[in-house]
């Protein structure tokens, strides 16, 4: 009897081992897949420098913007008022004066005593900021353009030049892509800019 005790304790011993190595072995696995493998650590680090060359890609871009279009200079703000002061628009008085606010946009200064608000003077004023909308794309090429329009500290249009895209007149011919909008028209102004046939896009 005590050889068959001794013998099935030894088998009970052996039948238990396995389970206690098997559990000791689940546990080491487990341990070993909550640790970042290299693949994942490799493409952690890809990510992470992709980031890092698109944000300096973008600081690039943003510094290059703000050098292209800082002032230009006291000697191109003289060029620009000496041209404007040539135009019929400033010696009847209309335009008062033109400087620039930056190197793609400027400011330009109507009478307050033009009635901006009747239509037939808009046309005018249109025109004038059209006029010198022309000096600026000659001035500052290859780069879109703006004109705020005021009277005294009253902002009353707008006008942008779009140096990738052309207008096509009825002939055919070839016009600047220039949008000017005044407080009071109707579809702010673009019925007017495109009334003149389509518009393509395309390098200058």
């Amino acid at each position: 009897m005590s050889e068959e005790k001794t013998r099935d304790s030894a088998e009970g011993k052996e039948g238990e081992s396995p389970g206690y190595a098997a559990l000791s072995m689940n546990v080491v696995a487990a341990s070993r897949t909550e640790e970042p493998t290299e693949e994942v650590e490799r493409t952690s680090r890809a990510w992470l420098l992709l980031v890092a060359v698109l944000a300096v890609a973008a600081a690039i871009a943003w510094g290059a913007s703000l050098t292209r279009n800082a002032h230009p200079g006291d000697a191109a703000e003289q060029r620009l008022q000496q041209r404007v002061r040539a135009l019929p628009e400033f010696t009847s008085g209309l335009i008062l004066r033109t400087r620039y606010l930056a190197g793609n946009r400027a400011r330009l200064d109507f009478s307050p005593g033009a009635r901006a608000g009747d239509e037939e003077t808009r046309g005018t004023l249109r025109e004038a900021t059209k006029a010198v909308m022309a000096i600026l794309i000659e001035e500052r090429p290859g780069r879109d353009l703006y004109i705020d329009a005021y009277q005294k500290e009253m902002k009353i249009g707008e006008a942008e030049y779009r140096t990738k895209s052309t207008l096509v007149s009825p002939d055919r011919k070839p016009a600047a892509d220039i949008v000017v909008m005044f407080a009071g028209d109707e579809e702010g102004g673009m019925k007017e800019a495109l009334s003149s046939g389509g518009r393509t896009v395309g390098n200058r």
